[in-house]
């Protein structure tokens, strides 16, 4: 496996977000809307909150399933420099900036990825079949070497992350939206859990005033944010990283976090 599994507390997001009765879609559907090329708004809520969206969500969306399972867990390997180059491109703000990963799903595929936003705001997403391993085969250095600036001999590991995704599609076939909660990154002895965070991203061509999932969560109160699990997970796990950029987030998950325990049944 990409990622050991870290201890989990008991998840609620089965009781708390029923999507049994949502339409379901399966793989080769779901890649009719692959969106690889793509306008990304991303928002932060809590798993408390999600009951309230789902119940709105149901009539204009889908949900992938694979093998009778809704939630798909995802296993992460990010890629960076020795010295930290992808991860403070983000943080300085800089543009036309990329992620290099290896992402496993639990249908056992496996892919390298390049994922690109460039200066218009849009992202960028190509890969290529790869195993559950750490290292880059000879094909892998070359699509490295190929599709970016990067020497592949000079990248590192530098976090692994697990996290549980549902899939939504729109039933006019032109948008997916993705919920991820349970997020836990790993660095070498390090861990640490998002276990009461979701995250949600709407993946359009072009940005969609009039998405259904956008119009719900402005309902809710709960607006855009700038957001990377991966940059999140390294400042979590090394706290001499630069993070002055990122410190609001922070609060904002802390804050988060605070609320879904509050809300809990007792």
């Amino acid at each position: 496996m990409l990622l050991t599994q870290p201890t989990y507390h008991r998840a609620h997001l089965e009781e708390e977000t029923p999507i049994t009765d949502f339409r379901k879609i399966n793989l080769d559907q779901l890649n009719q809307v692959a969106l690889m090329n793509r306008v990304d708004t991303k928002y932060l809520l809590s798993t408390s909150q999600l009951t309230r969206l789902t119940d709105y969500l149901r009539p204009f969306y889908m949900a992938l399933e694979i093998n009778g399972n809704s939630r798909i867990t995802y296993n992460n390997i990010y890629f960076d420099t020795p010295d930290d180059i992808m991860y403070l491109a983000h943080h300085n703000g800089q543009l036309n900036r990329l992620k290099i990963r290896k992402r496993s799903y639990h249908t056992g595929q496996s892919f390298l990825e390049i994922k690109t936003k460039n200066n218009k705001g849009r992202t960028h997403k190509i890969r290529v079949a790869t195993t559950e391993d750490s290292q880059f085969s000879r094909l892998e250095n070359a699509y490295i070497k190929t599709h970016t600036k990067f020497n592949p001999t000079s990248l590192v590991q530098k976090l692994t992350n697990q996290f549980k995704r549902i899939t939504l599609v729109n039933i006019e076939w032109n948008e997916r939206c993705t919920i991820d909660t349970d997020i836990a990154y790993q660095y070498q002895s390090r861990s640490h859990r998002l276990d009461q965070v979701a995250i949600i991203e709407i993946k359009n061509s072009r940005c969609n005033k009039n998405s259904q999932m956008r119009l719900a969560l402005a309902r809710l109160g709960i607006k855009p944010v700038a957001f990377s699990k991966y940059c999140m997970g390294r400042i979590a796990l090394n706290p001499d990283l630069k993070a002055n950029r990122f410190k609001k987030r922070l609060r904002s998950i802390k804050k988060l976090n605070t609320q879904s325990h509050c809300n809990k049944k007792p």
